[in-house]
């Protein structure tokens, strides 16, 4: 459960299920798989309220990679956004699925994907080739997450990126604060704070 603030101070409210984010902490999960599903995020606009994003899945999984066992992670997205892929900021739906190395160390992931995105708009559909990638430094109760997509439209490379710091206040429960920068045909900024819990 989080909220914030996009350009000219618009605020939004977002709201995440899951199993495992890459936020949480990892006591009592596995380190290297992580499972977010029916997420969804409501802007304020000068008017009204409006659904900006809804996550039916999101899973990422990172097998470590090294000369013996060559093992390679994977990611599967499936959701619906406003985004800069679509330029009439209609709701468009997207699937992306990934491949790509990982090096997962006991305070440390890094991880790096080619993954090529299905994008459906109202007029029409798009195949869009992007690479992904993160790191996780975990430092006892704090934690940070960054993350980046790069992908070209339009002669035009675009990229979202985010950093999350978080902090465990105890076992279930997590303090985080986030920016989001998005370089697109639709500049965004966004920063705020979230609530996490599980049981």
């Amino acid at each position: 459960m989080g909220a914030g603030y996009r350009n000219s101070l618009r605020p939004f409210i977002q709201w995440d299920w899951g199993y495992h984010s890459l936020n949480d902490d990892s006591i009592g999960f596995d380190r290297k798989a992580y499972v977010d599903y029916f997420g969804f995020k409501v802007l304020k606009n000068e008017t009204s309220y409006r659904l900006e994003s809804l996550n039916f899945i999101d899973i990422l999984s990172l097998e470590n990679f090294d000369l013996l066992y060559k093992n390679l992670s994977w990611s599967l997205n499936l959701s619906a956004n406003r985004n800069c892929y679509n330029c009439h900021d209609k709701l468009g739906y997207s699937f992306s699925g990934g491949l790509g190395l990982a090096k997962v160390f006991k305070g440390q992931h890094f991880w790096i994907h080619l993954s090529p995105q299905v994008l459906k708009t109202k007029d029409s559909t798009y195949i869009i080739p992007s690479l992904k990638s993160g790191w996780k430094l975990i430092r006892g109760k704090f934690s940070l997450v960054l993350e980046n997509e790069v992908f070209r439209r339009s002669e035009t490379f675009i990229s979202f990126s985010e950093v999350t710091v978080n902090f465990a206040l105890r076992p279930n429960k997590m303090l985080s604060a986030f920016y989001v920068h998005n370089n697109g045909l639709q500049r965004r900024n966004e920063v705020g704070l979230s609530f996490q819990f599980r049981y």
